[in-house]
């Protein structure tokens, strides 16, 4: 189980090696409002994750890593210059994030498993923002990064079951964040050629 936790977590670092440096080149234009939600929302995951594995952390490896290099990713984008203008329903995603998490904060009854199940909802939520631009043509996202995050968290669920996990919120994050938003951004950006 360890090894795989290791595995998922090296192989997240070469994510956001490749995806830094495709954003540096410009292969690559990440969207504000997505990474800005990972910015806030990934440091509250991995606080309420870590009681959803009860305080293990070899399961909370690959979490704690993703959310480093997703702060990492952030910053470099933000002072760097690189992410795309905000459009009004990436404005509108930001305010419900905020709200979400305001909620979790003032809401003494919200523990943490709960509040990590509703975080993942605006996991979903982050997504979006980013694939409309690949859609609409107003953004583009090379496929390598999103793939090879969508076998790492891959590799995560499979080191949960190998370690007998048996509490099934424990798998949300990697299934809802890791495979099937990073999934839908990978067959996105190979189906859809960008327009910019």
């Amino acid at each position: 189980m360890e090894g795989l936790n290791i595995l998922s977590s090296v192989m997240l670092i070469g994510v956001y090696i490749i995806y830094i440096r495709q954003a540096h080149n410009e292969d690559s234009t990440p969207n504000p409002a997505t990474w800005t939600i990972w910015f806030g929302v990934s440091i509250m995951n991995a606080v309420s994750y870590f009681s959803v594995v009860h305080q293990n952390g070899w399961k909370m490896a690959y979490v704690a890593t993703a959310t480093v290099l997703m702060c990492i990713t952030f910053l470099f984008s933000l002072f760097r210059g690189k992410f795309t203008k905000l459009k009004l329903e990436e404005i509108v995603a930001l305010v419900l994030v905020a709200a979400v998490g305001i909620f979790w904060k003032i809401t003494p009854e919200v523990s943490a498993t709960h509040a990590n199940i509703l975080l993942q909802g605006v996991f979903i939520i982050s997504f979006v923002p980013t694939a409309r631009r690949i859609l609409d043509g107003s953004g583009k996202e090379k496929y390598p990064p999103w793939a090879l995050a969508t076998a790492a968290y891959m590799v995560a669920i499979i080191s949960l079951m190998a370690g007998g996990e048996t509490n099934w919120i424990s798998y949300l994050y990697p299934i809802i964040n890791g495979v099937g938003g990073n999934g839908v951004i990978a067959i996105l950006s190979v189906i859809k050629k960008p327009s910019v």
